[in-house]
Formats: structure tokens, C-alpha cells, sequence
């Protein structure tokens, strides 16, 4: 019989990832202490200096997190997000009067609804593993990325924090947070 006429390659196997079993159990393990202090510190902050009327961009695309995370958490089933939508509907005002009146003070039910919050994010860490953070943060990636390119659900209000500073109100570029007004929308 004649040989083909197509060389044979060599068997190179495939590279075993000696450290898949580490991202397992880092995955698994409970926040540690570090990461729940950080995140303690950057809303503590945040909210702060938002209550104060002293928040810039960065407080509140902290605070933007911190209500999208929350949010994620709830529709993955992981921590209760019971008065969100309130908290949301407080901030869509704040920003809104912000933009009308330039003024960056805050109502008392405002701030009450800022401090309501962090406590409901600061408390929902602890009970988090690694592994369900990234999660949620997965889901709020695909949910920005969604709204950037133009599909929001009904209900949804997206809020740019980009020009919170700026006197004159324009859309400086994509959003930082997509906020339901309603209950959470079923996908299809």
C-alpha cells in the first residue's frame, strides 16, 4: 500500500492547568476579611460623601454598584433585595433634581435611603462566597453591555453619572447603571 502523501504530526499533548483546583476552592470560599473591610470602606465613603452633598462621579458610580450588585443578588436568589426599588427610585430623584437645580443636597428620605443601602449591601457580603459575587457581577455586566447597545427591557431607567458635575445636562457617554422602576422583568 503507498503512503499518504499528508505527513503525520507529532502528538503534542494538551497543557494541564495545575492550578485549576486552587480557582475551585477560591471560588467556594467565603469573602475573607480584607475584601469585606475594602468594600466596607469604599461605601461608607461613598455614601458619606453623597450625604454631605460633597459626592462626585466615583461616589456615585460606587453607590450604582452597590444597588446593581444588590440587585443581581436578588435575581440569582442569593440575599434579599426587599426595599431596592425604593432605593432606586431615591436615587433616580436625587440625580434628577441634581441635574435640574445643580444642587447636590439630599432629602432626609433620601439620605435615610442611602444609609439603607450600604447596610443592606454590607450585610449581604458576609454571606457571600467568591464564587457568587463574580456571579452577580457577571449579571451586571451583561446587563450594562445590553443597555450600551440599546436593549432595555420596559421599566428599566438608565442613569449616567458622567455628567453629575458638569452644569449642563448631556449624555457624556454610556451609562453606569440600569435601574428597574418595577419588579424585575422576566426574560425571554
Amino acid at each position: 500500500m503507498a503512503q499518504s502523501k499528508k505527513p503525520r504530526k507529532k502528538y503534542r499533548p494538551r497543557v494541564i492547568n495545575t492550578k485549576a483546583h486552587v480557582m475551585a476552592i477560591l471560588g467556594a470560599a467565603w469573602l475573607d476579611d480584607a475584601e469585606i473591610a475594602h468594600r466596607t470602606s469604599v461605601i461608607r465613603a461613598a455614601v458619606d460623601a453623597v450625604c454631605r452633598g460633597a459626592g462626585d462621579t466615583g461616589h456615585w458610580r460606587t453607590l450604582f454598584d452597590a444597588v446593581n450588585i444588590l440587585d443581581a443578588l436578588g435575581e440569582l436568589g442569593l440575599a434579599s433585595v426587599s426595599g431596592i426599588h425604593d432605593v432606586m427610585t431615591s436615587i433616580e430623584a436625587a440625580i434628577d433634581r441634581r441635574r435640574m437645580t445643580g444642587s447636590p443636597a439630599l432629602t432626609a428620605d433620601e439620605r435615610k435611603a442611602m444609609r439603607d443601602l450600604a447596610d443592606a449591601y454590607l450585610g449581604a457580603l458576609p454571606h457571600l462566597t467568591n464564587s457568587d459575587l463574580m456571579r452577580a457581577e457577571d449579571l451586571v455586566a451583561v446587563t450594562v453591555r445590553r443597555a450600551l447597545a440599546g436593549w432595555t427591557p420596559p421599566g428599566m431607567v438608565i442613569v449616567d453619572a458622567a455628567p453629575l458635575e458638569a452644569s449642563p445636562v448631556k449624555n457624556c457617554g454610556g451609562p453606569s447603571v440600569a435601574m428597574p422602576n418595577d419588579r424585575i422583568q422576566p426574560r425571554r
